[in-house]
């Protein structure tokens, strides 16, 4: 499957993905509106065909956990398997760089 196709879907009943933001080697970023909180968020989905390689599933989740220790007023985190996928959901940054 590929997780393009998911943009203008809700996920998880609450996150409304917008746009692809950016990809790596194990899943993709969405530019996300998360509908509770009418605010725009960053949702990572694990690529589908890693959600069943437990060594990718144990580094998504540890990033996960990384990222949800991370100290910040403006920072929210969390993680879940739903909809057959694994996903990370942050908060959108502004910056259009990391390095900004």
């Amino acid at each position: 499957m590929d997780v393009k196709s998911l943009i203008g879907s809700t996920i998880a009943d609450k996150y409304a993905l917008l746009k692809v933001a950016g990809e790596g080697g194990m899943g993709t970023v969405f530019q996300a509106t998360h509908l509770e909180l009418h605010r725009l968020v960053a949702v990572k989905i694990l690529d589908p065909a890693l959600v069943s390689d437990d060594d990718a599933t144990r580094r998504f989740e540890r990033e996960a956990k990384a990222i949800s220790q991370l100290s910040h007023a403006h920072k929210m985190a969390e993680s879940a398997l739903c909809d057959k996928f694994a996903l990370m959901l942050s908060e959108k940054l502004k910056a259009s760089t990391i390095s900004q």
